[in-house]
């Protein structure tokens, strides 16, 4: 009877001692959660208060020097390719397409989505206006002199308001798109051309938020072209 109940006391006592592992466990896990809660709260917080802080930087740079920014830029990738996707001469493409390489017109249509989901980008007046310049200016004083020709810059103010600037580079470096750029920030924001060797994580999403479309070199796909060309002209 006696060694019955040290028995059950044993037991008691091992239960006991399960009880209270279980609560520590329990308390450990609510102390990370909590931990982890108020982290990602704070860093919310900072966050959204370090952006609207850029961005209103952003906002009165581009003020200051009345910054012509084309409004096609701030266009919702949804609406471009919709347009794209109602385009008369894409639909012609893709039926052509379709029919030459024995394919549904689905299976058409799937790869226009594709093409676009890969060449249109998406612009940020952060990654341009802040993140960008930065990096440009510091790279090209690091590397170069830069000297900019004042007079005649300020005759661009002459030139009549409808009229259209072009400028040429001769492309002897990859460093120009970037001297432009840097050269042209306080005049316009430029949208250029991006090759395959920018598609790399994270040059694709940096070069996207910079406005760049991409294009695939010495690609003669007919489809392809029809979707490139038909965004450019939109």
């Amino acid at each position: 009877m006696l060694d019955a109940w040290f028995v059950l006391l044993r037991q008691s006592n091992g239960c006991g001692k399960k009880r209270e592992d279980i609560t520590k466990i329990l308390s450990y896990i609510f102390v990370i959660f909590g931990g982890v809660l108020l982290y990602e709260v704070i860093r919310a917080v900072v966050k959204e208060q370090i952006v609207l802080r850029v961005s209103r930087s952003a906002l009165h740079y581009i003020n200051e020097n009345r910054i012509k920014l084309d409004r096609f830029k701030f266009m919702s990738k949804f609406i471009v390719k919709k347009d794209l996707m109602n385009d008369m001469d894409i639909h012609k493409a893709m039926l052509e397409h379709a029919k030459e390489k024995g394919i549904r017109i689905d299976a058409a249509e799937k790869l226009v989505e594709d093409y676009i989901e890969e060449i249109v980008p998406f612009f940020n007046l952060l990654s341009y206006y802040k993140f960008g310049w930065w990096v440009a200016n510091t790279l090209l004083n690091f590397l170069y002199e830069v000297v900019i020709d004042h007079e005649n810059a300020e005759k661009l103010k002459k030139i009549p308001e409808h009229n259209a600037v072009v400028f040429v580079m001769n492309h002897r470096s990859n460093v120009d798109y970037v001297l432009v750029a840097y050269m042209l920030s306080k005049n316009v924001s430029i949208s250029y051309a991006v090759g395959e060797w920018a598609r790399a994580w994270p040059l694709e999403y940096i070069f996207k938020s910079f406005g760049s479309y991409f294009l695939r070199r010495r690609y003669r796909e007919n489809l392809y072209h029809t979707v490139l060309e038909k965004y450019i002209q939109l």
